[in-house]
């Protein structure tokens, strides 16, 4: 008799604009694997139901991360791999994490920059403008600086096998042994 074994969640997280989106991206297509995005989920919403506010956009966030989780529950629950980006913060993603981790072999890519390359890189996508509105991103800006100075969006400390890649300028570790560590 064969031991079943549970599938894997790939949990891509860091601060906003420290470059998870991307890597998560070419992972996932990397490595075949469906795609959560939480930014993907809160724009739908916002689209749906609207965000005139930062009040009302922190509401569709928090329903963002419900549905994240959620989805990426169902798809474990079907045996099946899947791979989740969001910028996670540990005080609110840890027991959701502890949740998933109960029927998953859960594995956290930590992506890390320097907080002067975080900052730049999102005053600077707000400047260009690609960005959906949802996201009130200079009303959030203080947000942002208050959780990098108190180590929100590192979840290294949860326990879970973590693979930190540095993204100040292209990937550390090497792009190419990151999949190879994912793929085991």
């Amino acid at each position: 008799m064969s031991q079943r074994i549970r599938p894997r969640l790939i949990v891509v997280c860091g601060a906003p604009a420290s470059g998870k989106t991307t890597l998560a991206r070419r992972l996932a297509g990397d490595l075949r694997l469906p795609l959560l995005e939480k930014d993907v989920i809160k724009e739908s919403l916002a689209e749906a139901i609207g965000a005139t506010s930062r009040k009302a956009s922190k509401r569709i966030g928090e329903a963002s991360y419900r549905m994240l989780y959620d989805l990426a529950f169902a798809i474990l629950g079907q045996g099946r791999d899947v791979m989740l980006e969001a910028n996670l913060s540990r005080r609110f993603a840890a027991s959701e994490l502890e949740r998933l981790a109960g029927i998953a072999q859960l594995i956290v890519v930590q992506c890390a920059a320097d907080r002067e390359v975080i900052e730049q890189r999102y005053r600077d996508r707000h400047a260009e403008g690609g960005r959906h509105a949802a996201h009130f991103d200079l009303d959030a800006l203080p947000d942002l600086i208050t959780g990098l100075d108190a180590g929100d969006y590192e979840l290294t400390e949860l326990g879970y096998p973590t693979i930190t890649v540095c993204t100040n300028d292209g990937y550390r570790p090497d792009y190419a042994d990151v999949v190879s560590t994912l793929r085991g």
